[in-house]
């Protein structure tokens, strides 16, 4: 048998390891930091796929490489690809910026659900009831419920009134 396809070989279940191997601690390290932060299983597991998903792409294309693939007809197919996401994107790009938020929001958010906030500048306040993949819902002193959008989350300032208390006055 040929050393070089050999060396390939090797290589390739060596990287096949080392993905199974990340993708275990990175999903260990994902569950250990939401637990300390509190943050519900359904949002960790969102960020677990979408971790894993990457660390896939990077798997294929290190295995493409190892096994001599040429790449450069895939690079012109997946710039040509990501061109025409973009356009997409660019007709709705509130989508993708609501979900990139979600990902800033679990690692960076220091709220929860429960916790009484005021949106600095707007008229809202009230419980956050749930963090969804767009949407930070929060429930208002007379039981209304408002979706404030998680790209809005990002950029203006909220005030924590309280963690899991009601609010006497806002």
């Amino acid at each position: 048998m040929d050393t070089d396809f050999i060396v390939k070989i090797v290589i390739g279940v060596g990287l096949l390891l080392a993905y199974v191997v990340v993708v275990s601690v990175k999903g260990y390290l994902v569950r250990r930091y939401a637990r300390g932060k509190h943050i519900e299983a359904e949002r960790t597991a969102l960020i677990n796929k979408l971790i894993t998903v990457f660390l896939f792409i990077g798997l294929v294309v290190a295995e493409a490489i190892t096994w001599g693939v040429h790449l450069s007809g895939l690079y012109v197919f997946v710039t040509s690809f990501f061109a025409m996401v973009a356009i997409g994107f660019f007709a709705v790009w509130s989508v993708l910026s609501n979900i990139t938020s979600s990902v800033l929001i679990f690692f960076l958010f220091p709220y929860k659900i429960g916790d009484y906030i005021q949106v600095i500048g707007d008229d809202i306040s009230g419980r956050i009831t749930d963090i969804t993949l767009f949407h930070l819902i929060v429930e208002s002193k007379d039981k209304s419920v408002v979706t404030i959008p998680n790209n809005l989350v990002i950029q203006k300032s909220i005030r924590i009134l309280g963690e899991g208390e009601p609010v006497t006055s806002v």
